[in-house]
């Protein structure tokens, strides 16, 4: 014993790789997370008013049909995130693993962001902390101990994200790449209608790629496609059109009044835009909070619009406080380091290269 004591060196801090720091630390975060989600309940609103009690009435009814209810969010919105919470609920018999599917696909993301930054030429120590910043944004922690669904669609998102990344840079794009991509886009459909918005650019890229490089690809690729959203997304889909008319669900009464803007423009997109952003600048500071309502409003008034025109707010007014909460809560520092890469890709667009330059 004494001699395996005498053995053992301790280790020099020096010697430790930031990277290697980075990594220990983010693993202790996420330990810390497994924990808090096995001994916890979800005291979230949204959880409680569609999330999970149209889970239990598709026990008691032994069926995922439509039913009767004065909340329409627990029939029309998207149920993959509530499917794979069923599963579980039944399959352990107990709420106790609820969470765990939010915390699966937060873990998942992580790994997803890294596959990404190769893709996008990054080493080892890179990949590792694009995971962490994308693991370390405040919503994104804090609703990943919930029943919600948005890291489950953002999961998702980042899936069609990689494999488009992946076919566009492939010489040969195979078939499995085109499943794999469509299966993520079929399954974020079902996941939130938000999908459709955060997946587009990358489809969007793909799809000018098989046009002009791979036109022998373009029918296998839609085939494929139409095929796993008629299977996977059909039935819900059809469920909403028979009954609200519409396969997005009810697009006026109860909820869904005042959440459509009712001025589609440049200046109510813009203002959209300066709101959306300031809330991630808020700090438990009012005082600097309310100088970021007066630039708001300042700007507004340039665009000839107020801050809380009902045809662009939901529940006006427009306000801005600093508040810890699943459905309410802003990434100062994130904002900033987006902003200020796009800022460095602007001046270094020559030496990055006119490929590269459409990835990022």
């Amino acid at each position: 014993a004494s001699r395996f004591v005498n053995s053992v060196r301790p280790i020099k801090l020096a010697s430790l790789a930031a990277a290697d720091v980075v990594a220990c630390a983010l693993l202790l975060v996420l330990l810390l997370g497994v924990f808090i989600v096995s001994l916890t309940i979800t005291n979230n609103y949204d959880s409680y008013t569609y999330h999970l009690p149209r889970i239990e009435q598709w026990i008691q009814n032994h069926n995922v049909a439509f039913f009767q209810t004065n909340n329409v969010r627990q029939l029309y919105r998207n149920p993959l995130g509530e499917y794979l919470i069923l599963h579980v609920k039944l399959l352990s018999g107990s709420n106790a693993g609820n969470n765990f599917v939010q915390y699966a696909c937060y873990l998942l993301s992580g790994i997803v962001v890294t596959l990404i930054a190769q893709q996008l030429g990054a080493s080892y120590r890179l990949q590792l902390y694009s995971g962490v910043m994308a693991m370390t944004v405040p919503m994104a922690m804090l609703q990943a101990e919930t029943t919600q669904t948005d890291v489950v669609v953002a999961f998702f998102v980042l899936t069609c994200a990689y494999y488009c990344l992946k076919l566009v840079r492939a010489h040969s794009m195979s078939g499995a790449g085109i499943g794999f991509l469509c299966q993520s886009i079929a399954l974020g459909i079902l996941a939130k209608g938000t999908f459709y918005i955060f997946a587009f650019p990358f489809c969007a890229l793909l799809a000018l790629t098989l046009l002009t490089r791979r036109r022998d690809r373009v029918a296998i690729a839609v085939l494929t496609l139409l095929a796993l959203v008629a299977i996977i997304d059909g039935p819900f889909l059809l469920k909403n059109y028979r009954t609200f008319g519409s396969v997005l669900g009810p697009l006026s009464g109860g909820m869904s009044d005042g959440i459509l803007n009712e001025e589609i423009s440049v200046r109510a997109t813009l203002s959209n835009m300066l709101r959306d952003m300031s809330l991630h600048l808020a700090l438990p500071f009012q005082r600097w909070n309310d100088l970021i309502i007066s630039a708001v409003e300042r700007a507004h008034r340039i665009l000839g619009l107020s801050t809380s025109d009902a045809r662009t707010t939901w529940n006006p007014p427009y306000r801005l406080m600093f508040m810890i909460w699943h459905d309410l809560l802003g990434s100062i520092i994130h904002l900033i380091l987006v902003l200020w890469t796009g800022v460095i890709v602007a001046v270094r667009w020559t030496e990055i290269g006119g490929q590269r330059i459409r990835y990022y």
